[in-house]
């Protein structure tokens, strides 16, 4: 009753051509000094040169995907089996964001898949130009009785 692990990351760039990103300096006022202008949203890449990483790998990944996913008691007793597949952002600092379930199962796996994504420890950010940016990731996570 182990529940298997696959990942998977997509490619591509969300923002700005060339997979650059633009910084902004603090926010500042126009020259009447009646608004204040928000700082744009930082720009989450698809791919980047270097990708985030689990501390520890792959292996340490699916380790702590057996270690605390746990089968919905109602999947096992309508014999669910099949993917999750989970997107989330790894931010500029690690820390996972955004957790989405793309495609589910149902019967509870979605659910379990999202909090145990939910509550992973900080990964290794990834980076472009030197620099650590945000990066969305697609995990598929496949739900399998042993």
């Amino acid at each position: 009753m182990t529940p298997d692990l696959a990942i998977d990351a997509d490619p591509g760039v969300i923002g700005n051509e060339g997979g650059t990103s633009t910084t902004a300096g603090p926010a500042g006022s126009d020259t009447a000094g009646s608004t204040t202008k928000a700082p744009p949203a930082p720009t989450i890449f698809l791919t980047a040169e270097i990708m985030p990483e689990f501390l520890g790998g792959q292996e340490a990944l699916q380790r702590y995907m057996q270690k605390n996913l746990r089968y919905p008691s109602l999947a096992l007793r309508n014999n669910i089996e099949g993917k999750v597949y989970i997107s989330f952002t790894v931010m500029a600092d690690g820390s996972v964001a955004d957790v989405q379930v793309l495609k589910g199962l149902g019967y509870g796996t979605d659910e379990e898949a999202a909090r145990v994504v939910r509550n992973m420890p900080a990964w290794k950010p990834g980076q472009q130009n030197k620099h650590a940016v945000s990066v969305r990731y697609t995990m598929p996570i496949t739900f399998r009785y042993e």
